[in-house]
């Protein structure tokens, strides 16, 4: 479930086309200077990319090499998700630190903005040989970038925490998450960025009936729809140990419910979770609409 923001038909059709593909998913804006940088998904390798376009002329400015997100670290940088085939080989790191999944290897790296000099490169760790990095997310400080993860076999998402220091990024050890699906939102912080939030949603969650499809109806009855999850970023780091707290989202389902898109499952989405104040945190399910939370209690009654 991607929630990055989907462009418009009006919009995209506005921009260049990029390895052959319209930009559908926005990735970025920048504070001051009129660009935006959106990824494109062709059907034929290489698959995601993403590209930098100027909004007043619509033409496209900045290609990087290989790069499958980035997003803007204030006005005068930029951070993005870079693969490379494994026997490529990056000058100036150590082959040791080298993360090859499959044939690839990923990097987050930090440029100036402008004139795109290279400031820090930091080699991943994904938890799965299949993973691949979709999306970069930074923290309201800017201090903390969330790299967020797919991968097909087996089929589930998830995120890594990267530290960006001010000459520096490195990736924070046994920090990350795995979500039990590979139908998660884009992770969202509080305001002041203690607390980090993300959600995960089951597939035809609405039936147990094996091997369903969207157009099966349910038979009624409480499922839960996915999971809630919360980082309190603050306590991890002062002791070291990132507990990711989880909480079930349950809907009370009429029998004979059923998603009216039957082709994308859209009706029966998640949406992504916002924080309504800084330690309040609301999400809106499929049926009943918009619940609420409020972290404390919430990370009080599922443990410190």
């Amino acid at each position: 479930m991607r929630d990055d923001e989907n462009m418009s038909f009006e919009e995209v059709t506005r921009y260049g086309w990029f390895l052959g593909e319209e930009p559908t998913i926005l990735c970025g804006r920048h504070p001051s200077e009129p660009l935006v940088a959106m990824q494109v998904d062709p059907i034929e390798p290489p698959h995601e990319r993403v590209a930098v376009w100027d909004t007043t002329t619509a033409d496209l400015v900045w290609a990087p090499e290989n790069a499958l997100a980035l997003c803007w670290r204030g006005a005068d940088e930029v951070v993005l998700l870079r693969e490379q085939y494994s026997d490529d080989g990056r000058e100036g790191i150590d082959p040791s630190r080298r993360s090859p999944h499959g044939a690839y290897t990923y990097y987050l790296e930090r440029h100036s903005w402008p004139p795109r000099n290279l400031l820090a490169v930091c080699p991943l760790r994904l938890c799965l040989p299949d993973a691949r990095p979709s999306a970069v997310t930074l923290s309201p400080g800017s201090d903390l970038a969330v790299v967020q993860w797919f991968s097909s076999d087996p089929p589930c998402e998830g995120i890594e925490l990267v530290a960006l220091q001010p000459r520096s990024a490195y990736q924070l050890d046994n920090a990350g998450y795995r979500a039990a699906s590979n139908d998660t939102t884009r992770p969202v912080f509080s305001p002041d960025g203690r607390y980090l939030a993300i959600a995960s949603r089951r597939d035809i969650w609405w039936t147990q009936q094996p091997n369903a499809f969207y157009d099966v109806p349910s038979e009624g009855g409480q499922f839960t729809v996915g999971q809630l999850v919360l980082l309190d970023l603050q306590a991890a780091q002062a002791s070291g140990h990132y507990r990711y707290h989880e909480i079930d989202l349950e809907e009370n389902v009429p029998a004979g419910w059923l998603c009216e898109d039957s082709q994308t499952g859209d009706e029966a989405e998640l949406s992504q979770p916002r924080f309504v104040g800084p330690i309040d945190l609301a999400i809106t399910l499929p049926i009943s609409g918009e619940q609420h939370f409020h972290v404390p209690n919430w990370i009080g009654a599922h443990g410190s």
